[in-house]
């Protein structure tokens, strides 16, 4: 039986220096990271080249990226695949109302035609499938996030890796290109991509919560 490979085998080498960023986006994105993460991913994202960027309390999501320009937001919540089963099994459904308020976010900053993208990054080796014992469950989960909520999952081996995923995140969201452009048939693909229309305006999507 092969052994299981370790986290830096498969993470391999991540160098944060060699991400690069329009000028545009060094002009206008502000990138900001809530002061209760760890360390290790506040000095990694602290060294990317993006001169507007802050340690502080953030109140929805870990990650968060701005455009200052156009208002356009990219939230990321990271949270470790301890973390995630205690927040789906505990009585409190702390990660359904987390889904929640992101989601009704997005709705009242689409209404005023601002773009929010949710992304959650799951954090350690055993992968989001390991996450809850009945993998039914966790592909409802999954189910949940993704198809109902239009929120998306990612998974990260490392705190390294979450840093270097977000770091990436922020240039696909803002710039909307590749780096390094892919060729096909000896043909350069070009690829715009425009903001996605708003997701569903339905309040119940299946998750009961009180409403002031």
């Amino acid at each position: 039986e092969a052994a299981t490979p370790r986290v830096s085998e498969v993470v391999g080498s991540l160098k944060m220096e060699n991400i690069r960023y329009k000028a545009d986006t060094l002009d206008r994105v502000h990138l900001s990271v809530d002061h209760r993460e760890p360390e290790e991913l506040k000095e990694r994202l602290g060294s990317l080249p993006l001169p507007k960027f802050s340690v502080e309390t953030l109140p929805l999501g870990d990650i968060r990226a701005v455009c200052e320009n156009t208002g356009a937001e990219l939230i990321i919540e990271r949270k470790t695949t301890a973390d995630l089963r205690v927040s789906i099994t505990k009585s409190d459904r702390r990660a359904h109302s987390q889904t929640e308020r992101l989601h009704t976010y997005q709705q009242e900053k689409a209404a005023e035609g601002i773009l929010v993208k949710v992304i959650w990054i799951i954090e350690g080796p055993a992968g989001v499938y390991g996450v809850l014992p009945n993998t039914n469950q966790m592909a409802g989960w999954v189910n949940y996030q993704c198809a109902i909520s239009e929120q998306y999952i990612v998974e990260s081996f490392s705190t390294e890796m979450t840093a270097y995923l977000a770091a990436k995140f922020i240039q696909g969201f803002f710039e909307r290109e590749l780096t390094i452009k892919i060729r096909i048939g000896g043909k350069e693909i070009g690829h715009s991509s425009d903001a996605p229309t708003s997701p569903s305006l339905l309040k119940d999507r299946g998750v009961t919560h009180a409403h002031d």
